[in-house]
């Protein structure tokens, strides 16, 4: 039958997006241990891969849809309806495949947003750290400025380099 052809397009694609993301949130954790670390190295590499990853995980979303709208046509069902819907039109080991690979993608998202918070939330913070690193290099600075001006001299450059 052709909706089970597509059923199992369907359940392959999900698998594939489904490893894409599951790859995604291991280079997701990398990028943790790497900003833990302060290692610039690291984070770029990790960033390159967690985009790489990104982009896989996105091609194979992107089959899913077209093979479920593929699927909906079939069954006559509009795919704003939902995995649900979808998920309904089938019985037995079919319909129980589909709603794991379903409840599956669902969890994976769930955990690659929380991921990406706890990555944007550490970034922040280094953020901060540096805001507050400059703002007081900037005090020393003028400090150092002022008091080579009152004796009489030129100012100090400071190198940040240092």
């Amino acid at each position: 039958m052709a909706d089970s052809k597509l059923l199992q397009e369907l359940m392959d694609a999900a698998k594939v997006e489904s490893e894409a993301y599951r790859r995604l949130l291991a280079v997701m954790n990398e990028h943790q241990d790497a900003l833990l670390r302060q290692c610039p190295e690291s984070i770029n590499e990790a960033l390159q891969r967690n985009l790489a990853s990104l982009e896989s995980g996105k091609q194979a979303c992107n089959r899913r849809v077209e093979i479920t709208r593929s699927l909906c046509k079939t069954l006559n069902i509009r795919i704003e309806e939902g995995s649900a819907r979808i998920i309904a039109c089938f019985q037995g080991d079919e319909m129980m495949a589909l709603q794991e690979i379903y409840l599956e993608l669902g969890q994976l998202g769930r955990e690659i947003q929380s991921q990406n918070e706890r990555n944007r939330q550490m970034i922040e913070h280094s953020l901060d750290l540096l805001h507050g690193d400059f703002q007081a290099l900037g005090q020393l600075a003028k400090k150092a400025s002022n008091r080579r001006e009152e004796d009489g001299g030129e100012g100090v450059i400071l190198s940040l380099r240092a």
